[in-house]
């Protein structure tokens, strides 16, 4: 039987100064981005047919319902409701395919189509009625009466960027330069979903790590830890999405070969940390300098992470792919989430870069397989992926002592010198 998706255009993505996601000058050309019509995929994952076209810069889908709520009788006579919500998905429909994607077939049917494109970033269409503005200063809020409000300047009367948290209620106006009284506003409600990424000028490949479920039945929270790329280029319009996300703490867990100086993150203002690592994937297991670092290391990371008032915390190393994945898998191991889910949030790296791909394997035959556990020659890297036999390594060591990853990434990290007291308050601050 098959399954069709059905994805429309609604319009092409404006570009505004709340932030367009700057490629990394080292492994990126420019952004490529897909328009689509329908995807049809059969049983198996196989792609049937398909249309789509490229586009560049930041043209991008939306089938987002309109969010202004609002009516008008003349330019100055503006109506807004506020008790209407409307469901808006902040995630791109694609991003948003891949993850309800059940089977290695069809995971690897919407990696293999559409992983050129890149997709992080967060598409919130509000529009509103100009009056003649220049300027236009958007307030997004959790409160009615737009007390902790994110504000945002922009041209033009388009606003698609947010920093919004899936699952939550948001209140939204915008004011022209002329007067107080709002063009436009209503209310939204984020769809949930496990994939929440962020645009930071100047950086690639951020998201939030909260979101995914646990074996307890919990989710990990939003808002405490951020993954990403290196903040070497960051721009003030980047620092003030810095700024407006709370971030108090950067964990660079580059090696000294990648690092070159903390120097511009200086003027993030945050309390910065680094760690000369070098060890991913099932290296980390592995014994010579590599336990060294990680005895060095991990206790001291896991001491920053046991610390709430360390929180929100951005972790990343050169380009937020092995070092900063494998971190992840350990991290969110730790607290639960399976191997299937790990393995999402690693691929979804995929849609961050048009030509760096992150897959768990080479997916030979099209789809893949319980063997098939490292991506061979990724493009622009000297490294092979080996991110199945990182999970492999964990369950066949002699951590593993229940069958529980969770259990053998614990055990290894006691073993690493990581003390209980700081394990226990890192989950206590990830999952309450």
């Amino acid at each position: 039987m098959k399954k069709i998706i059905t994805l429309f255009l609604v319009f092409a993505m404006l570009l505004c100064v709340c932030g367009c996601s700057a490629a990394d000058s080292e492994n990126l050309s420019d952004d490529i981005q897909v328009e689509y019509e329908e995807i049809i995929v059969d049983e198996s994952g196989n792609t049937i047919s398909s249309e789509d076209s490229t586009t560049s810069d930041n043209q991008s889908v939306d089938n987002q319902p309109d969010v202004s709520n609002n009516s008008s009788t003349n330019n100055d006579d503006i109506v807004i409701d506020y008790d209407t919500v409307v469901e808006v998905d902040l995630c791109d429909p694609i991003l948003r395919a891949y993850l309800d994607a059940t089977t290695p077939d069809a995971q690897y049917t919407y990696l293999s189509e559409y992983s050129a494109y890149v997709l992080d970033y967060q598409t919130l269409p509000i529009t509103w009625k100009g009056d003649g503005s220049q300027n236009y200063t958007v307030y997004i809020s959790e409160n009615k009466d737009f007390s902790n409000a994110y504000v945002c300047q922009i041209k033009g009367k388009v606003f698609k960027n947010g920093i919004c948290v899936p699952g939550k209620t948001y209140y939204w106006k915008v004011l022209g330069s002329f007067n107080d009284k709002p063009r436009g506003g209503g209310t939204f409600y984020v769809k949930d979903a496990p994939a929440r990424f962020i645009e930071i000028d100047g950086v690639n490949n951020v998201r939030d790590m909260g979101g995914w479920k646990t074996e307890s039945g919990k989710t990990i929270k939003y808002e405490k830890i951020y993954r990403g790329a290196r903040l070497d280029d960051i721009t003030d319009l980047g620092i003030s999405t810095i700024k407006a996300l709370g971030i108090k703490t950067d964990i660079d867990i580059r090696s000294t070969a990648s690092w070159d100086s903390h120097g511009p993150v200086e003027k993030t203002g945050l309390n910065y940390y680094f760690f000369d690592t070098s060890a991913h994937y099932d290296y980390v297991l592995g014994g010579g300098n590599t336990e060294k670092e990680i005895r060095q290391n991990y206790p001291q990371i896991f001491e920053l992470l046991a610390d709430e008032s360390n929180y929100p915390i951005y972790l990343h190393c050169n380009h937020g792919n092995d070092r900063t994945g494998s971190m992840a898998f350990i991290l969110n191991g730790l607290l639960g989430v399976n191997y299937e889910d790990l393995t999402r949030d690693y691929e979804i790296t995929s849609y961050a870069f048009s030509h760096d791909n992150r897959w768990r394997g080479d997916g030979i035959g099209g789809t893949f397989g319980p063997n098939d556990l490292i991506q061979h020659n990724i493009s622009n890297s000297n490294v092979d992926g080996r991110w199945g036999m990182m999970n492999k390594a964990f369950m066949e060591s002699h951590y593993c002592t229940d069958g529980k990853l969770s259990t053998a990434i614990q055990n290894f990290l006691l073993d690493r010198g990581v003390k209980q007291e700081h394990i226990d308050a890192y989950k206590k601050i990830m999952l309450g």
